[in-house]
């Protein structure tokens, strides 16, 4: 054996037993805090199953780029417009009937603009000017855009609430819904796998656009989830926590698919129905920042 061959060996031990110790230190944080056992318990969920036609998920994303984008909800003034004009509701946009310049006379003709003899802003008339066809193209699809409006919509407020409470919230992709109810134990609905994923306001277009990070990675979470419930033999899956460490993250590839029908087949002493990684959840209601 080489002094280089050994080094390495070395080199990958130590990298083992550090890997170890930050699976201990998480479960440790999480058995602390309150445990989750059903999807419902979380702040939000927002299922794929549910993605409206027109968003385009991509299932090969990996560290780095990007999974989704959600297209703005609306032609959002400027900046410089803010407090200046008042957006009518999505039911009631209507492109002949614009948001008013709060100067404008009621019966004046919106579309040329502010009145010149107000004496307002230059730079606000021009912003006006220039963003009031923009928004009605969007008052013309309003209705046929409701439902990628929903999406972008909940996306916003999902992350300007992860940068308010980074350190409480977490926004992730989760898979593997797992649905059990152990002989005498609570119900089980709640996702195996997790991957931690970034939440991005574009600030030109304000597309939302949801990235998965470069040097994250998957997590199973069956230890914090099942732990202490008969049926479940933890030290059968330690070498699937080893795969998804040893791998970069494609949180919707086939990979992590197969993973899943591993550890079905490995974790649990009951009879199990088998996993169909297309089949909609049963039962789902809303949304939460673990996008499912």
């Amino acid at each position: 054996m080489t002094a280089r061959h050994a080094d390495a060996e070395q080199r990958a031990a130590l990298a083992d037993r550090c890997h170890r110790l930050v699976r201990f230190l998480h479960e440790v944080a999480v058995a602390r805090s309150e445990r989750v056992r059903t999807v419902d318990e979380h702040p939000l969920t927002v299922w794929l199953a549910d993605i409206p036609a027109g968003v385009v998920l991509s299932e090969h994303a990996g560290a780095g780029e990007v999974l989704l984008t959600a297209p703005a909800a609306a032609a959002l003034p400027p900046p410089i417009l803010a407090g200046r004009i008042h957006l009518p509701d999505t039911a009631q946009a209507d492109p002949a009937r614009p948001p008013a310049w709060p100067a404008a006379d009621p019966g004046a003709d919106i579309a040329a603009g502010p009145d010149p003899a107000v004496p307002d802003d230059d730079r606000a008339e021009a912003a006006y000017r220039d963003w009031l066809p923009g928004w009605r193209i969007w008052a013309t699809r309003a209705r046929a855009d409701a439902e990628r409006r929903a999406l972008h919509n909940t996306l916003h407020a999902v992350a300007a609430r992860v940068a308010q409470e980074g350190d409480a919230l977490e926004l992730v992709l989760a898979t593997g819904l797992l649905t059990w109810q152990p002989p005498g134990g609570p119900l089980i609905r709640e996702h195996l796998l997790s991957t931690r994923v970034s939440c991005e306001i574009d600030p030109v277009s304000s597309d939302i656009r949801v990235r998965v990070p470069a040097g994250g990675a998957t997590r199973l979470g069956d230890g914090p989830l099942l732990n202490g419930l008969a049926g479940f033999r933890r030290e059968r899956t330690n070498h699937l926590h080893e795969r998804l460490h040893n791998r970069p993250p494609v949180p919707l590839g086939a990979h992590d698919a197969r993973l899943l029908r591993d550890w079905l087949a490995l974790a649990l002493d009951v009879p199990v129905d088998g996993f169909e990684p297309q089949d909609a959840p049963p039962h789902h209601r809303t949304a939460r920042p673990a996008p499912t």
